[in-house]
């Protein structure tokens, strides 16, 4: 297979060669870690250590979170079509490739661990039966051994895993048979005055005996039948070794005292009938122990190369089975650096957080898949959504019991990984759930907002911006964008007349403006609708555009200078009065959007803001919307003047006054300034102009129309407020129309 197939996500000779059944495929890679490390040379030592009752509830608890992974592995798997990558597949098909990618890096580092923790234990058995061959080097032969295993073929591999599997269950047998003639004749009476760790420092050191799942489950991709396979041959593996460990608790106890459990650590081997059996046996379960993982893990990376969140030379295949032999060659190299970390006790506890976030996250997505039960969700294995969510608050919980301050750094790394993947923007060619989710909260959401009492207090800008063409009119996206700096609801909305473009996609045109607003970092809805007059279309999304609650509580237009549009734009102004929505008109004054961004280049920015006194119906709103210009990234620092007129001394005082009690209540940084003018000076050109010719942007307030007053007359008012700001600074008329109490959020 090449990379190219390999990054495609499809591995369609994955699909050609799969040969392996429920028990060689799932059963035995399953069952043998299980049957490893911690079954042969670590029981003595549990039971000892916190006796029986305890014990139990170790390999109870424990237990519970696989055997309940393992139903969600199960379910899962019965719903799609599977291909290798195990886990990492689900969750990344299930809530998209950057969580897949986040839960499936940190898996790849488990299983290496997994095979490191597994030489470790054959290591350290081989070296109580030769003292004389040093643990290092027995590690290293015994990792060369099994990458020249994996190289040779995965089907010899499993082979030589069901011999194994048979010695290991006579090994077991041979023990059972030693402790039952054993028990018949000595009567031992095991002491309880040594001093026992605490449940969850033992929870951490046995947890990665119950683990083992996943090798099974990552091999779905070379499975005959993944849908009949991997429930069958997980679950089945869970609930063997499960009375396997029950039963091998109960006998520990019951043959030796407290103290020998705790210093023998080959017990087994010392109570079996053939012990010769036990030493096979320990060996054959810690090696295939190793062999599975090294079988699972470099398909998981196999898989994150697949979806393109690792490099794809790292998919190099080769052989008659394809096998993923250069991984093996990047996970060995891993394996070894794990090796390094020390022996069993100290890679135990690691292990149990990596698979405690990997399975917590596997059993959160199943829940969550279930309680959506989308019509895609139809699993032949029905799991209920609140036994998976058990299971992924018992691993949340494990994880914090057992180290708070292990558990918040595996979250903050999870947390930085989702991140830098996010920003890579990594494309998939699947279907996620997180669309569903979104839409259960939205859902949630709008439902309760529908019910809920507006308040001033919580208000925030909902834009509906007719922006027509976005690269004519790019000025009006960065000041929308401005004001809601990601924080209101923002809609560029374009009305296409039915002539023009009559023959181009609506689609193409939205998904252009989207691609525009997307490059220059605007999140915002885009809606195109096609109309036989602009204008009447602009009216017509006005009155219905939204959806419940959310509805545009403010309309934002471009100002229009050609006369024949100026009725249609008074019409609207009325409309929106009606309708009791605020209405912003920017008047950019022939400024392109390469002069915006310079202006907001400069270091002193200025806003100035002209306040309406005593009539301060648009005053207060002008004031918000100028304060969430001023704290967005583009004009974080600027200075914010707020100017008014003053006819007469008194009146300045006056003014001075209520501006200064305003000032201190509304705690806005804001610069004051009144100036006094002759009543007999033009105010816009000898006031308004001279003192705001310089900022980088001027809030007006507009009149609105009167009860009854004429479309004709409004027009007459509108064509010579554009008449007289003519040689204005770029200009934000504002209208407020909508029932809010806007000095309640300024107060």
């Amino acid at each position: 297979m090449s990379a190219s197939e390999c990054v495609s996500g499809v591995n369609h000779a994955t699909e050609e060669k799969t040969q392996f059944g429920t028990f060689a495929g799932v059963f035995l890679p399953s069952i043998l870690p299980i049957l490893g490390v911690i079954l042969f040379l670590r029981m003595g030592y549990f039971v000892g250590i916190s006796g029986l009752k305890t014990t139990l509830l170790l390999i109870l608890s424990a237990t519970t979170i696989t055997f309940i992974t393992a139903l969600s592995i199960s379910s899962t798997a019965t719903n799609m079509r599977a291909f290798s990558g195990g886990i990492y597949h689900l969750l990344s098909r299930t809530f998209g490739v950057e969580v897949g990618s986040t839960i499936g890096i940190p898996l790849f580092l488990a299983q290496t661990i997994n095979i490191a923790f597994y030489i470790a234990g054959f290591s350290e058995a081989l070296h109580l039966m030769l003292p004389k061959l040093p643990v290092p080097m027995i590690g290293v032969a015994v990792l060369i051994a099994i990458v020249v295993l994996s190289f040779t073929s995965t089907k010899r591999a499993l082979k030589t895993q069901i011999v194994i599997f048979i010695i290991v269950l006579l090994a077991l047998a041979s023990f059972f048979i030693g402790a039952k003639i054993l028990f018949e004749n000595v009567e031992i009476s095991p002491s309880t005055s040594l001093p026992s760790p605490s449940f969850w420092i033992l929870f951490a050191l046995f947890f990665p005996a119950v683990t083992g799942i996943e090798s099974g489950f990552s091999m779905s991709g070379d499975l005959k039948n993944p849908t009949r396979s991997l429930p069958l041959g997980t679950i089945s593996a869970v609930v063997i070794g499960f009375v396997i460990y029950i039963a091998l608790a109960f006998s520990l106890y019951y043959i030796a005292s407290q103290e020998t459990l705790i210093s023998a650590p080959m017990i087994l081997k010392d109570v079996a009938l053939i012990k010769g059996l036990v030493l096979l046996g320990i060996l054959g379960a810690t090696f295939s122990g190793a062999l599975s993982s090294l079988l699972a893990a470099p398909r998981t990376l196999q898989a994150l190369v697949r979806d393109k969140v690792l490099p794809k030379f790292l998919c190099k295949e080769s052989g008659s089975d394809s096998s993923p032999k250069f991984a093996i060659l990047v996970t060995s190299f891993f394996v070894f650096l794990g090796m390094m970390l020390g022996g069993l006790n100290t890679l135990a506890p690691l292990l149990t957080m990596f698979f405690l976030i990997s399975y917590g996250m596997l059993n959160f997505a199943t829940a969550v898949e279930s309680m959506l039960s989308n019509p895609s969700w139809r699993p032949t294995l029905k799991v209920h959504f609140m036994i998976s969510f058990f299971g992924a608050a018992m691993c949340l919980f494990c994880m914090m019991m057992i180290s708070v301050s292990a558990g918040i750094l595996a979250t903050i790394f999870l947390i930085i990984t989702y991140f830098i993947l996010k920003k890579r923007e990594i494309t998939s060619n699947w279907d996620d759930i997180r669309s569903s989710i979104l839409l259960l909260l939205s859902r949630f959401a709008i439902y309760r907002l529908a019910h809920a009492k507006p308040s001033a207090k919580s208000w925030r800008p909902h834009l509906l911006v007719f922006i027509g063409d976005p690269f004519l009119r790019a000025h009006l996206v960065d000041f929308t964008r401005d004001i809601t700096h990601s924080k209101g609801l923002l809609t560029m909305a374009s009305i296409v007349d039915h002539d023009f473009k009559a023959n181009q996609d609506l689609t193409y045109y939205r998904n252009s403006i989207d691609h525009f607003l997307k490059s220059n970092n605007v999140p915002s809805l885009v809606e195109v609708h096609r109309s036989t007059d602009v204008m009447e279309g602009m009216k017509t999304m006005i009155h219905h555009y939204g959806f419940g609650p959310l509805t545009p509580n403010t309309i934002v237009l471009g100002a229009t200078l050609k006369p024949s549009n100026f009725t249609i734009f008074a019409e609207v102004i009325k409309l929106c009065q009606q309708m009791k929505k605020n209405v912003i008109i920017i008047r950019e004054n022939n400024l392109d959007r390469k002069a915006y961004n310079l202006s907001l280049s400069k270091k002193n920015k200025h806003i100035d803001v002209w306040w309406g006194g005593r009539d301060r119906v648009n005053s207060d709103l002008i004031l918000v919307l100028a304060y969430m210009l001023q704290t967005s990234k583009e004009w974080k620092g600027s200075t914010l003047s707020l100017k008014t007129v003053a006819t007469d001394t008194i009146s300045n005082q006056k003014i001075t006054s209520e501006i200064k009690e305003f000032s201190r209540k509304s705690r806005l940084h804001i610069q004051s300034e009144i100036i006094t003018t002759d009543p007999k000076e033009d105010l816009f050109q000898d006031t308004i102009y001279q003192s705001s010719k310089d900022a980088n942007l001027l809030f007006l307030g507009m009149r609105a129309p009167k009860i009854e007053e004429s479309t004709e007359s409004y027009v007459d008012y509108y064509a010579s407020l554009l008449e007289r700001t003519a040689h204005f600074p770029p200009v934000a008329f504002v209208l407020s129309f909508e029932d809010v109490n806007f000095s309640e959020i300024l107060n």
